[in-house]
C-alpha cells in the first residue's frame, strides 16, 4: 500500500471522492466496497471486492492472520483466509445498515476513541450479544 485516505461519504460521495483523490496518483488506485463500480466509472480504475481486499491487506500487514471480522456500515462479514486467499466467508442475512456507524456513535457516547473501543469491549467481564438485525430495530 502506498497511500490511503478514509472519509465519510456524506451527501456528495462523488465530490468527496474527487476531493479525497486530489494529489493522489490515479495510476495506483483500486476501488473496493459497495460503490466500487461507481468509482470505476468516475476514476477509470480497477475494482476489487472488499472481501478480497481484506484478505490481501490482512496477509500483507499480518502474514499469520487467518480470520478477518468486518463490522461495516452496511453488513457484517467474517472471512477465513489462507496466505491472502479467501477460503470462506459468511455475511449476515438481514439488514445491518448503520452497524458500523452505530458502534462509532456508541463509542463516542461512552467517551471512547473508536480505536480504543474494541479493546475496552474485550476487557469487559461479561459480554452482550449483538445480533445481525438492523440497528434501527435492534
Amino acid at each position: 500500500m502506498i497511500d490511503h485516505r478514509i472519509v465519510d461519504t456524506g451527501t456528495d460521495p462523488i465530490g468527496n471522492a474527487r476531493r479525497m483523490m486530489n494529489g493522489m496518483n490515479h495510476d495506483i488506485l483500486v476501488a473496493t466496497g459497495y460503490s466500487r463500480h461507481l468509482a470505476r466509472e468516475f476514476f477509470n480504475c480497477p475494482i476489487l471486492t472488499e472481501i478480497k481486499a481484506f484478505a490481501q491487506g490482512a496477509a500483507y500487514f499480518y502474514p499469520e492472520c487467518q480470520t478477518v471480522i468486518d463490522i461495516g456500515g452496511q453488513d457484517c462479514k467474517v472471512i477465513r483466509i489462507d496466505n491472502g486467499r479467501v477460503e470462506d466467508f459468511e455475511m449476515n442475512d438481514r439488514c445491518a445498515a448503520g452497524t458500523g456507524k452505530f458502534l462509532e456513535v456508541m463509542a463516542h457516547t461512552l467517551g471512547y476513541p473508536i480505536d480504543k473501543f474494541g479493546m475496552a469491549a474485550l476487557a469487559a467481564a461479561d459480554s452482550v450479544n449483538i445480533n445481525s438485525m438492523c440497528t434501527v430495530f435492534a
